[in-house]
């Protein structure tokens, strides 16, 4: 459930993320696109930080946290008025997508062990293709509806927000 959330909201990212900066802030295409960098710059550097982190905490609430970036990926996009708010959430997409590296190869041993790892895995990661393969569908249909994409992305981080808060008090 809470990996589905990430994958089909982080990939709606990428896919409308230029659409979103220049057409509801006037960002010029070539900038918005550019935050791609720091965004890559920033997942880089937070892969060994996120690493590190899984192992001195409890999984559960590491994913929660993931939730809860990705909870702020998509409401700081929708507040992006400028260049430097557009940098900040290219920063935390960055840190998002680096703990979502690191999350969707650490988990599955974590939770299942290694005897069939394979095999869990191999089923983990049809999850997330799915997930990505939809993720921008709901965003592409409201703003074909003529619904504000803003306020579409802004209801979908009630999403991964309460995966987190399922995942704090429920997962073990």
């Amino acid at each position: 459930f809470s990996f589905f959330s990430i994958s089909t909201l982080v990939t709606a990212l990428h896919f409308f993320q230029v659409t979103i900066l220049n057409q509801y802030f006037n960002m010029n295409s070539s900038t918005a696109a550019a935050l791609f960098i720091p965004t890559m710059i920033t997942m880089i550097l937070f892969i060994p930080i996120a690493g590190k982190i899984l192992d001195k905490f409890q999984t559960h609430y590491i994913i929660g946290f993931a939730l809860l970036v990705i909870t702020s990926s998509l409401l700081s996009i929708t507040f992006a008025i400028n260049t430097n708010f557009a940098l900040i959430y290219a920063i935390i997409f960055g840190i998002n997508n680096a703990f979502n590296l690191s999350l969707f190869g650490y988990i599955w041993p974590r939770y299942f062990g290694r005897l069939h790892v394979g095999s869990i895995q191999g089923t983990g990661q049809m999850i997330l293709v799915v997930g990505a393969s939809i993720g921008a569908m709901p965003f592409a249909v409201a703003m074909d509806l003529g619904y504000d994409l803003l306020m579409t992305i802004r209801l979908s981080a009630i999403y991964p927000f309460l995966s987190a808060f399922l995942c704090f008090f429920f997962l073990r």
